[in-house]
């Protein structure tokens, strides 16, 4: 098989209200789609997306990565036998050529790696362990309103949808009122729902102890990142909520080289976004290496398309254990850059081969080319 075509796209996807990300307010979730075409017209798509204030990486890098993609991937072939989801390019490229991809930015990475695994699920050069079909368990994501009265409409979306699992966004508002709409949650629920509590290092000890003390009778699987950047990470330590790692992962590399993991560190989960380590094939690696420590990865969209949240929910399905994932972000679009989009429903997101070998029909209203 070789690398007929390469194709690049700038999209641009309107969210239907303004979405906070690291201190900056979008309206838009803009990015790169990559697709890969074989010689014998199968496309493989992959999705590079840094989020404004969250990544370090800048769209005009993994541009210009890409105009070096082209250069090199074009006419390429692809070995299919040497297909390894830890190595760089999945292994599939000669050793000239992967050492020309070297230094890729992690997201730009992860663009092309999700191509190359949608190209061999496509044409069946690869399959995942389980065979064609994939069914990924997700969180559902709730955000306390300034307006009490949506907490019931948005726990009446959760349960339709069969979510069991909920990330809820905290330190926002005041947290009392945070606080009574997580008991209203759990009401609703009747005590069945596994929450996730995410406070994006926004609480002082004093508050963080207030929310233990307010929630700590309902299930709550861990806490992500809630102190402040001034206060040391493990300090969350001393309330005994078990802890999540996202934002503080680049403080920590030693976790994803498997020596990082001590009884004096205890740490539940590790969250893993598009760039947060060296594409597909570092996700991977790093998803090893933190189940060897007895460490969880949950998987995360920072609001990407389908196309990067397919990808996510394959690493997941491949090699993570099983766990609900953060994947559950497309609801925050107009609409996804294709379609019939991806859904969630009982409270999985289900793919299958059958998905990878089929076009895509994009929304070209979101679609730019730019070759």
């Amino acid at each position: 098989m070789k690398i007929k075509d390469i194709h690049l796209f700038r999209f641009s996807i309107p969210f239907q209200h303004p979405i906070n990300a690291g201190g900056r307010q979008m309206t838009q979730r803009k990015g790169l789609i990559l697709g890969l075409e074989d010689n014998k017209g199968c496309m493989g798509w992959g999705e590079a997306a840094p989020l404004a204030g969250v990544d370090r990486v800048h769209p005009d890098q993994c541009l210009k990565e890409m105009h070096t993609l082209q250069d090199v991937l074009l006419g390429q072939s692809l070995c299919w036998q040497n297909f390894d989801p830890c190595r760089p390019a999945m292994g599939l490229v000669d050793r000239n050529t992967a050492s020309l991809l070297k230094g890729l930015s992690p997201v730009t990475a992860f663009g092309l790696e999700a191509a190359l695994i949608w190209l061999g699920l496509g044409t069946g050069k690869w399959a995942w362990p389980a065979g064609q079909n994939l069914e990924v368990a997700v969180n559902g994501l709730f955000v306390p309103s300034n307006d009490p009265k949506d907490v019931d409409g948005k726990a009446e979306a959760l349960k339709a949808a069969g979510i069991s699992t909920v990330k809820v966004k905290i330190g926002r508002l005041n947290p009392t009122e945070e606080i009574r709409q997580i008991l209203a949650l759990d009401n609703f629920f009747e005590g069945e729902c596994l929450f996730r509590l995410d406070a994006n290092r926004t609480l002082d000890p004093k508050r963080y102890q207030m929310y233990y003390q307010s929630l700590r009778h309902i299930p709550v699987e861990y806490v992500e990142e809630p102190l402040m950047p001034e206060f040391p990470f493990f300090d969350a330590a001393r309330v005994p909520w078990p802890l999540a790692m996202d934002e503080s992962l680049d403080n920590f590399p030693d976790l994803l080289t498997g020596q990082g993991a001590s009884s004096d560190r205890p740490l539940n989960a590790v969250i893993l976004k598009p760039g947060a380590v060296s594409g597909v094939s570092g996700m991977v690696q790093a998803i090893n290496r933190l189940r060897q420590q007895g460490v969880k990865t949950v998987m995360s969209s920072a609001y990407n398309t389908g196309i990067g949240i397919a990808a996510l929910a394959g690493v997941a399905g491949f090699c993570a254990k099983p766990c609900a994932h953060g994947l559950d972000t497309l609801k925050y679009f107009h609409h996804d850059l294709f379609s019939p989009g991806l859904s969630i429903a009982e409270g999985c997101l289900r793919l299958s081969g059958p998905f990878f070998q089929q076009p895509l029909h994009f929304h070209t209203e979101c679609m730019e080319t730019i070759f």
